[in-house]
Order: C-alpha cells, then structure tokens, then sequence
C-alpha cells in the first residue's frame, strides 16, 4: 500500500493558488503533508474555562496522519499555536 503525500506544493497547484502564504504554517516534520488550524471548543461552564477566561482554543494538525500540538487543551491564539507549530527542535 502506498500513501501520497499531499505537499503545499501541489495542493497550491490543484487549487490554483500562486504564492498563498495566508497561515505560513510548515509541513508535518513526520510525513510531510500540509497542516491546517483547529479549534476547540469548550463549554462555557467547564473548569477550562472557568479557570483560564476562554471557551475556544487553537491547534495545528497535519491533514494526513493527524500529528498535531493540541497538548492538553490548546493554545490561547492561532498565532501562538502557529508559533509552536512551526518550532523545529
């Protein structure tokens, strides 16, 4: 079995994008496919957000094989997400 990896390249290309930088966010560092934003979702009753002041939180997420830098319960921003995100060790 064989698994394509969809770049950012060639989704650019099949959706006819020229130069979209709109989120910059790099490919999986594991597969190498294109990552998109995620968000959560908590009730606005629940500890999480009793205790840190917001409901919605962000992640990253790779399209492919779902590698993604939720941690426990997100980041407070897309940038701040993003930023972690994009962090090679």
């Amino acid at each position: 079995m064989t698994i394509k990896r969809y770049t950012k390249k060639w989704w650019d290309e099949k959706l006819g994008r020229k130069n979209d930088r709109s989120n910059d966010l790099l490919s999986c560092p594991f597969c190498g496919t294109i990552a998109s934003f995620g968000t959560i979702n908590y009730a606005d009753k629940s500890d999480i957000a009793k205790m840190n002041g917001q409901s919605i939180y962000h992640y990253v997420a790779c399209q492919l094989c779902g590698a993604n830098n939720r941690g426990i319960i997100g980041y407070k921003t897309q940038l701040e997400a993003k930023e972690h995100w994009n962090t090679r060790i």
